[in-house]
């Protein structure tokens, strides 16, 4: 400990104060910080990052660590401030605290300035004191205030500009000795970092993305260096020898993966490795292409996008493919974003058990499964007692993954090596969230791969190429999938990626399918796949809008057996469809679609892909007879086949994705039910004679403009000629969508001419809404020159925070605002889960954790007509605040949740709405009437 009046204010001063019993010195708090954050820097950026880093920067990779040592050294240095240390004053247990601060001639009273500054939080105090500092030893103010910002944001949002004259102002009137004890911290740490050897060569401004990814290294360090298990308050203020190594060890931390050791070239052994397949099943066309094509001989960026219909092994390849970046270009883990939490979960389970088959033996990783809910997945829970008792420890060949306390919080979770997350959570790179910056940091490191691209609107879509925008200028290898991507997309994501690059001059030309699109730094080039064994040609009709039509239909089809699938475009269609058909097809139909509890929802979806799945002829539970009706959630990673389709009317690449559902395995002879050639039928039209008319359903769900320029593509291509697939599917989605792109009149079949131009008008006026909407929370481009502008909304003081951060979340994803509710029935002895046996529960009860389990895992969500305007949503919300049992405010899985009360016949009134729910039909939502 350094001696002297100046030096002893930093030893004196309280950064962490704990209960009384103990309290961390400023000095001992910023020891710790800056020994955390060479742990970072060395154990956990990948060197990808780091390469990455020192691009931005313009200094060696030696010179970024010290540069991130120094901010993690001072980032709390604006706690030597009398406004700060004065905190404790209103607290008797600290008076022998702060007497011995004041004692050593640091008066504690504070000036006129600081009395009458409205805002002046401590990371403010930090950044103006590294700043003056700085400059004082040269460095240029623009440089100085680039890195100040580091220090400045260290809460995860910067003060604003606005705020730092005032800052200076405060600063300036301090007394002598405090400024002395200030620069003598600052000097202290410059020196424990060797940030005193880069000053000669700080020229350059650091660029908004560098002081992104630093900010995130020095959060990281700040909490781990912060939590009192890993580094405890003492009575001293300061630990003793060998404390951060305790601390560290403390730290349950994965180890970095180096994709380099279980990497294999051959393409056929690397797939029998990673996902134990059994001898003599090789790689199809597009998992061998997709591995060739992501080996690199130059570490650096690259955007993989991979067109294949469902079925061809897609999730292999892009994970084969993430290895192969990896290994080329350092990164440390791999982040898997799927559309939706089904997806996700179902995701997460082949992706850890590939995960543990990569991990070198002895070696352990962190995953993660980042969506609200993943404490109610099961598999997920499990992870986190790997390695407890024995059990799950790595054998010889395998590593380990595990899911880690500290890896497991939402701001925290996508560190980990491996994450599988909802899309949103990538996408939020993108939104102007408080602490973005570890988000930035967890991306920067790691290889992003993006599922079911083609299921994103315009709105999301802005979202995407934003993020990529930013992926782009990380340098972070990204893989995208998709069934089709319309080339309009394809090209826009390429755009984007490659902006931070100088761009890439390109345009779509193969009409191939399969095909794997590779952006690297020489160009772009596009690989066309040979199809796989499985091409068909599917008969379409279209069928009148009627349900006497559809019952004929099906009864005539499979009267002989067969399943069917009939697609709607809204929850009350498939409702209303299901009614008629059960009662024609008694015992023989199953209704799918997402206002279900969750719980019944995910048995729904095991029980299709069980009856309907590739093993279901195998295993001999294929039904005879069945009819489903769903919505769109089937078209989306069900790996399901049935003998007959009838879908609505829906943009081109949906009914594709649909139509991947009809004989999709290869069931032939006696074992293929129900028509003797895959059939489609089409309704929805409720007139098709001359100007189509869409049912309102379809026409309240999709842009005017895709709807009729698809159905153009029926009524000429599909009706007379038949559909190819695979072979006609890139053709007929680019013709699609490259008129929807003109936006001509031109482009309109006879007679057409008028509704057309009426939906170029519309089509026009939603996308630029849509664009115009997602501006509000997205961040700039790479290239911006200020950084408040990643937090525009957070700087608005007219807003709480939680205002702010509530309505950036709900801007991913152009959807309207929408409630989940657990379904709850009352009887007289208090309140049950709906559909349980268990008894009845007092209200003010507290529930058992295998209670809380099962109401939290019972959800359902109300649909947004009920919320859609904030009169309604107000009613709603307090009726079911009013009516969720008192007791689950004691439940850390309930706390957040509301109860939507039913009664014995399972309906209630809600906000002047009459809600029902049942096993067969799900939620149902209709206008109360008096």
């Amino acid at each position: 400990m350094n001696s002297g009046k100046g030096a002893l204010l930093a030893d004196l001063a309280w950064a962490k104060s704990g209960d009384g019993s103990g309290y961390l010195s400023v000095r001992q708090h910023l020891e710790d910080a800056h020994g955390v954050s060479c742990y970072v820097w060395d154990r956990f950026v990948a060197p990808s990052a780091k390469r990455c880093l020192a691009e931005l920067t313009g200094l060696a990779v030696g010179d970024v660590r010290r540069l991130v040592r120094f901010v993690s050294g001072a980032h709390d240095l604006g706690k030597l401030t009398k406004g700060f240390q004065g905190k404790l004053s209103r607290d008797p247990q600290y008076d022998w605290l702060l007497s011995s601060i004041e004692s050593a001639g640091y008066q504690l009273e504070q000036g006129p300035l600081e009395c009458q500054a409205g805002f002046f939080p401590h990371a403010l105090a930090s950044a103006v004191i590294v700043a003056d500092w700085l400059k004082a030893q040269g460095v240029k103010p623009r440089v100085a205030r680039s890195i100040a910002r580091i220090v400045e944001a260290h809460h995860g949002v910067p003060a604003g500009a606005q705020w730092w004259g005032q800052a200076q102002d405060v600063l300036c009137e301090y007394p002598a000795a405090w400024i002395a004890g200030q620069k003598e911290l600052l000097g202290y740490v410059a020196e424990l970092s060797e940030f005193e050897q880069l000053l000669p060569r700080l020229h350059k401004k650091l660029p908004i993305p560098a002081v992104q990814l630093i900010t995130g290294m020095v959060i990281m360090s700040d909490w781990i260096a912060s939590n009192i298990r890993y580094f405890p308050l003492t009575a001293s203020g300061f630990g003793g020898q060998g404390r951060l190594a305790q601390g560290l060890e403390r730290w349950q931390v994965a180890s970095p993966w180096d994709a380099r050791h279980t990497l294999l070239a051959d393409a056929a052994e690397y797939f029998h490795q990673a996902f134990a397949w059994p001898p003599g099943r090789l790689p199809r066309a597009v998992q061998q292409a997709a591995f060739s094509a992501s080996c690199q001989e130059e570490a650096g960026p690259m955007l993989l996008v991979i067109e294949a219909p469902t079925g061809e092994g897609k999730t292999e390849a892009a994970l084969a493919a993430a290895h192969q970046c990896a290994a080329s270009g350092g990164a440390h883990g791999v982040i898997f974003a799927a559309p939706t939490m089904a997806t996700a979960n179902a995701l997460f389970s082949r992706v850890t058990d590939w995960a543990k088959r990569v991990v070198p033996g002895g070696s352990q990783a962190a995953v993660y499964l980042a969506h609200s809910k993943n404490n109610l997945v099961e598999r997920y829970r499990e992870f986190k007692f790997v390695g407890i008792g024995g059990d799950g420890q790595a054998n010889g060949d395998e590593g380990t993954v595990v899911a880690m306390e500290w890896f497991a919080g939402p701001k925290t979770g996508l560190l980990a090596n491996f994450s599988v997350a909802t899309v949103d959570q990538v996408l939020m790179l993108a939104l102007q969230t408080k602490h973005s910056m570890l988000r930035h940091l967890a991306l920067a490191g790691k290889v992003v791969i993006i599922d079911e691209v083609h299921a994103y609107d315009s709105f999301t879509s802005e979202y995407l190429a934003t993020t990529l925008e930013w992926l782009g200028m990380y340098q972070v290898p990204v893989i995208l999938l998709s069934a089709t991507l319309p080339e309009d997309k394809k090209q826009k994501f390429m755009a984007a990626y490659w902006a931070a690059h100088g761009g890439q001059q390109w345009k779509p030309q193969s009409d191939a399918y399969p095909l794997i699109t590779v952006g690297e730094r020489s160009g772009v080039k596009e690989l066309e796949i040979p199809p796989g064994p499985m091409q068909i040609r599917v008969e379409v009709e279209l069928l009148a809008e009627d349900s006497s039509a559809l019952v004929e239909l099906l009864g005539r089809h499979l009267v002989a057996g067969g399943t069917a699938l009939v697609v709607c475009n809204t929850i009350r269609r498939a409702q209303d469809t299901f009614r008629e058909l059960l009662a024609a097809f008694p015992g023989e139909v199953e209704l799918f679609h997402s206002s279900f509890i969750a719980a019944h929802r995910v048995a729904k979806e095991e029980r299709m892909v069980e009856e309907l799945g590739p093993q279901s002829l195998a295993q001999g539970t294929r039904p005879y007879r069945k009819i489903y009706v769903a919505t769109q959630v089937v078209e989306q990673s069900l790996d399901i086949d049935v003998d007959l389709l009838v879908s609505d009317m829906a943009p081109i690449d949906s009914l594709i994705q649909r139509v991947g559902r009809l004989w999709r395995h290869t069931f032939s002879g006696p074992d293929r039910l129900g028509p003797e050639v895959p059939r489609l039928f089409i309704r929805g039209l409720l007139s098709w004679d001359g100007v189509p008319v869409f049912d309102g359903g379809a026409a309240a769900v999709y842009d005017p403009l895709v709807l009729l320029a698809s159905t153009r593509v029926v009524l000429e291509e599909w009706i007379p000629k038949g559909f190819e697939r695979p072979a006609a599917v890139a053709p007929l989605v680019r013709e699609t969508y490259a008129a929807v792109e003109r936006a001509s009149v031109a482009d309109a079949p006879p007679g057409w001419q008028t509704r057309w131009q009426e939906a170029v008008e519309e089509s026009l006026r939603q996308r630029a809404v849509s664009r115009r909407r997602s501006e509000t929370f997205r961040i700039p481009s790479p290239h911006v020159e200020d950084y408040g502008a990643l937090f525009a909304r957070f700087l608005d003081k007219k807003q709480t925070a939680s205002q702010r951060e509530e309505a950036a979340i709900a801007q991913v994803r152009d959807a309207e605002p929408s409630i989940e509710v657990i379904p709850i029935v009352s009887g007289e002895y208090g309140y049950a889960l709906w559909g349980s046996d268990s008894a009845y529960i007092m209200e003010d009860e507290t529930l058992s954790y295998p209670a809380s389990l099962s109401f939290a895992s019972a959800t359902v969500r109300l649909p947004a007509r009920m919320t859609r305007f904030a009169s309604t949503f107000d009613a709603v919300v307090t009726q079911l605040e009013s009516e969720t049992p008192v007791g689950w405010q004691f439940s850390p899985l309930l706390r957040q949740s509301l109860a939507l009360r039913l009664d014995e016949d399972s309906t209630a009134v809600l906000a002047g709405f009459r809600v029902t729910y049942s096993a067969e039909l799900g939620l149902e939502v209709e206008k109360a009437h008096d």
